[in-house]
């Protein structure tokens, strides 16, 4: 499963033999995503589902769990409620991967993003915090 598939980038990358659930609460995005979804080279399902609720996805179902910069797009708040329903759908030897901005523990680079921290919030709707 990726939760916050967005427009569907990771979906060339994934190996043949998967079968694949993409959630994501924008239908927009999710609209783009089927675009690239007629290209994979593994079986992609698409659905609107909230990552915080996830009603239609069953408990211990997913062997992976990707998620790439959602919470980093997601207000702080909701990060918990997500990331336990995100180990709900895991099997119990699941694995999970998030990816996210962070800010950086280098201090040149750190002095770097805080400079761009409007910009990206702004134009990519994500936060480094």
């Amino acid at each position: 499963m990726e939760a916050g598939v967005g427009t569907g980038q990771n979906l060339p990358f994934y190996d043949p033999s998967v079968e694949l659930l993409g959630i994501d609460l924008s239908a927009t995005m999710l609209r783009k995503a089927a675009k690239r979804a007629r290209t994979a080279r593994c079986a992609v399902e698409l659905r609107k589902e909230d990552a915080t609720s996830m009603t239609s996805v069953p408990s211990s179902h997913f062997d992976w769990v990707l998620s790439t910069f959602m919470c980093c797009v997601m207000p702080r708040e909701l990060h918990p409620p997500a990331l336990e329903q995100l180990a709900r759908v895991l099997k119990p030897a699941g694995r999970l991967r998030l990816v996210e901005m962070v800010f950086s523990k280098n201090s040149a680079v750190r002095r770097r993003q805080e400079l761009l921290t409007g910009f990206v919030e702004r134009v990519y709707g994500a936060r480094f915090d």
